[in-house]
């Protein structure tokens, strides 16, 4: 295990890396294969009956019509772009462990960014459960998430401990990598997709191991977790419970009124049968 001032500057090399170079993001996996060998990653071991949700905006008067257009996306060439744990061409499914945080994550307007041009919100929300263990590696250590959420606070409890019994003289020297990671998948990247490069690489490297990761919402920071998960994982061991579709209106500047709802009320293989949209009353 290299020591920790090795370990800085392997660090040091992937902040100063020039994310906007089309080579950052091969540049960043050879630092991290080459300095920072030896990575134990913290991870989780979730029971059958974990409740994931996952948002797509409506748009146009679009309905989604099949389980496969609320599932991890299978048009891979359009993924053009990095994510914040997905490469260009790669699918992960991104879901939260509840609704609003799902709902944030996906609508612009509910995190208070473009809400002046929009002025009604139609958004349809899968929900899952899982039916077999889920192996979660956890990027939970940004002190900031720490203070606001107490189930991320709970969490990197766990990421301590874990660190310390496995590494024992060497604790130190890999929280101060996970503590890096999670930092950079708090990042605010403003929407910059090459920000996302270095937290890309490093889910990467999770999904070696585990099926998939755990990390901070930025829009909801008090409530909820994010996830990213492996495709393959999804189809093993996810289940489709249902969908609701809701639609929300604008009525003061950053706020928006639930109008209107609608679930799926069967399921015919991979069909969605939708019921009656139902107004919701004002409040």
């Amino acid at each position: 295990m290299k020591n920790i001032n090795e370990i800085r500057i392997a660090l040091s090399k992937i902040k100063i890396v020039d994310l906007t170079r089309s080579d950052a993001y091969s540049n960043i996996e050879k630092i991290i294969k080459s300095d920072l060998n030896r990575i134990a990653l913290p991870s989780k071991i979730f029971k059958p009956g974990l409740r994931l949700h996952r948002c797509r905006n409506n748009y146009d008067n679009e309905e989604f019509q099949t389980i496969d257009e609320l599932s991890f996306r299978n048009d891979l060439e359009n993924i053009t772009e990095f994510g914040r744990a997905n490469k260009p061409n790669q699918s992960i499914f991104y879901a939260a462990d509840v609704r609003p945080t799902a709902i944030s994550e996906t609508n612009k307007a509910f995190r208070g960014e473009h809400y002046k041009d929009i002025d009604e919100i139609s958004i349809t929300t899968s929900h899952w459960v899982s039916i077999k263990n889920l192996k979660f590696t956890l990027f939970l250590s940004n002190e900031e998430t720490q203070e606001k959420n107490e189930l991320i606070k709970k969490y990197s409890i766990d990421i301590d401990t874990f660190t310390k019994e496995l590494f024992k003289n060497d604790s130190d020297n890999i929280l101060e990598i996970l503590n890096f990671i999670s930092d950079e998948f708090a990042r605010n990247t403003n929407e910059n997709s090459n920000f996302y490069k270095i937290s890309c690489a490093f889910a990467q490297l999770a999904y070696e191991t585990s099926d998939g990761i755990i990390y901070p919402s930025l829009q909801r920071q008090f409530e909820g977790l994010n996830f990213a998960i492996k495709p393959e994982s999804v189809k093993e061991k996810l289940q489709f419970i249902n969908a609701t579709h809701d639609k929300f209106i604008k009525v003061e500047e950053k706020r928006y009124q639930h109008i209107e709802t609608k679930e799926t009320i069967k399921i015919e293989e991979n069909k969605l049968i939708w019921g009656e949209s139902r107004k919701i009353a004002s409040r």
